[in-house]
């Protein structure tokens, strides 16, 4: 059996930015992982030398089990996302990630290929009803005069030279996006670079999520937006010291609670400022909650760098004890803000008593 069936792995060897290589001795492909490991005789990562247009037909998994090895390994560039659990290969030199659909070791499928197939397709008809309006149409400014202003516009894209010629792709000027709810498809027209244009379309994926989901896909959210913003945090190098992660999860841990009791403190003394009307305890919860907002942003980055620091010890099989997770500690937590919260206004009423 043929070890590439769809020719990307051909192309991926004459790309320079994936390390991918051929050996014509074997006439065989080598994933190089890192100097000192090279995976030998790999299957393609795209198509695990499988004929992809029998898309109906069910691919074996992966159960040699080497992928989930080498994302355990903080040395390697391949990662396991825990959300989308899929496996990618991460190219920090290039700024590239490469989604794994097959594994190259054995050619079993890791799950991702089946997710884009359980996907929503559009239907042929309603498919066929937008391209007989856009029949014979050849700008931009034709599509907008027929469907009228997109959605959204992106553009231009442009790729490296070597790029265009090893993948036969071109660059793209502007893309369209129209979404169509009716018909649950959305509709991607692209001017390319010769200005040619380019349809195609998708299914709309219709999401609805429980209340604690939401709660987490926004936490995911803002965690994925605050790393936007990182220098150094979390360019941790794979020989770095746990002790070192240890000391800066216990400096997160600490501004975390920091601006945890000075939020609570000011609430606590401004209910009691406004039941016994004090100046002095209005003041001081000012104060406080001043405190509190200026530590409130550093606190949200120490939060995700420091379940970062908990993802990399596990990773290194060295997990934190569960009293000083963040995570397993919410209960804990919770508790001994309201505990706090509680007290102060109990301290407060027995002062007020005198």
């Amino acid at each position: 059996m043929s070890k590439c069936q769809c020719g990307l792995l051909e192309k991926q060897a004459a790309d320079p930015r994936i390390p991918i290589a051929y050996n014509a001795e074997s006439d065989s492909y080598s994933l190089e992982l890192s100097k000192d490991f090279t995976v030998p005789d790999i299957y393609c990562l795209h198509c695990g030398g499988h004929d992809l247009r029998n898309r109906h037909h069910d691919y074996p998994l992966c159960r040699c089990g080497k992928l989930d090895q080498w994302a355990k390994n903080p040395a390697l560039p391949v990662r396991f996302y825990f959300k989308q659990n899929t496996y990618h290969l991460f190219l920090k030199e290039h700024n590239r990630v490469m989604a794994i659909y097959f594994c190259p070791a054995c050619g079993g499928g890791t799950g991702l290929l089946k997710k884009i197939d359980q996907m929503p397709r559009p239907e042929e008809k309603d498919m066929k009803d937008i391209m007989q309006r856009l029949r014979g149409l050849t700008t931009i400014e034709q599509v907008i005069q027929i469907l009228g202003e997109p959605d959204k516009r992106h553009g231009p894209m442009t790729s490296p030279q070597q790029e265009k010629q090893i993948y036969g792709i071109k660059d793209t000027k502007q893309s369209l996006i129209y979404k169509f709810p009716a018909k649950s498809l959305m509709l991607y027209v692209c001017q390319y670079e010769d200005d040619t244009l380019g349809f195609s379309f998708s299914g709309i994926i219709e999401k609805k999520l429980s209340f604690l989901k939401k709660i987490k896909y926004y936490r995911y959210r803002i965690k994925k937006y605050l790393q936007r913003f990182n220098i150094i945090l979390w360019q941790y190098a794979p020989d770095t010291p746990a002790e070192k992660l240890l000391c800066h999860h216990k400096i997160s841990r600490k501004i975390i609670y920091a601006a945890s009791f000075c939020m609570i403190s000011s609430m606590s003394l401004l209910a009691s400022a406004f039941i016994f009307d004090s100046e002095i305890e209005g003041m001081i919860a000012a104060l406080l909650g001043i405190i509190g907002v200026l530590l409130f942003i550093p606190a949200l980055f120490c939060w995700v760098w420091a379940s970062e620091i908990e993802k990399t010890l596990k990773q290194r099989q060295h997990p934190l004890p569960a009293r000083l997770s963040l995570e397993k500690s919410i209960p804990f937590w919770a508790l001994q803000m309201m505990l706090w919260f509680a007290g102060l206004v109990i301290l407060a009423s027995i002062l007020h008593k005198d």
